[in-house]
């Protein structure tokens, strides 16, 4: 399915994989006050620093996650890069 395009489509992306595994980022500690919990952001660099058309999971640095996880957020980047939703 095809919606939405850039930057946006990739956050909503990584938000479906942060739902996923919520459970996880509620063991974790919140990073800023504001946060009851870790949150996924927390594990990569500013998405908004990059264009659709150069981002890389490389580029983003992600970080300090389980590998079930990372695989999950490579499959939502592929998926952001084909311009699909992950589900």
């Amino acid at each position: 399915m095809i919606k939405e395009p850039g930057i946006d489509l990739l956050k909503n992306n990584f938000s479906k994989v942060e739902e996923k595994f919520i459970d996880y980022f509620k063991q974790g500690k919140p990073r800023w006050p504001q946060e009851k919990h870790d949150l996924l952001r927390n594990h990569y660099k500013i998405m908004d620093n990059f264009s659709a058309g150069n981002i890389t999971l490389e580029k983003l640095s992600i970080n300090d996650l389980p590998q079930n996880i990372l695989q999950e957020l490579t499959n939502a980047f592929e998926a952001f890069k084909k311009g699909e939703e992950y589900s």
